[in-house]
């Protein structure tokens, strides 16, 4: 796999269908990324190290945007929104998009203790 990869497509609950990009999900009728848009495959590999060890539930609750604020904390450097919304979807967490929202971020199916056992002092739920 290369550093980059192109914009990538994922299924969040109920079945929609959602494009991503490094800022997160992409509102708008593009069928693809590219360039700086496209999220860089290794944050998503450190991402993916991340929810090896964390716990699903089935409940969507966590926000991608402060679970990014979270990940960037631990990781100890930058990790884009796109990148922590791969990794979830990739490891096989449940998404799920706030209906009629506006913002690139969504809900990911993380056990709250997980994110509870450090506190990164960003204001994560």
């Amino acid at each position: 796999m290369s550093q980059e990869s192109d914009g990538s497509w994922i299924e969040a609950s109920g079945g929609e269908r959602l494009l991503i990009c490094r800022a997160g999900v992409v509102n708008s009728q593009a069928v693809e990324v590219a360039g700086e848009d496209t999220v860089c495959s290794s944050e998503v590999t450190r991402c993916a190290a991340w929810f090896a060890q964390a716990k699903k539930v089935q409940t969507p609750s966590i926000n991608s945007f402060w679970l990014q604020q979270f990940l960037q904390h631990w990781a100890g450097e930058p990790i884009s929104q796109g990148a922590v919304i791969l990794a979830a979807s990739q490891a096989g967490y449940t998404i799920a998009r706030e209906p009629n929202s506006r913002t690139s971020s969504v809900k990911i199916g993380v056990d709250q203790e997980c994110i509870s056992q450090f506190d990164c002092g960003c204001g994560h739920p």
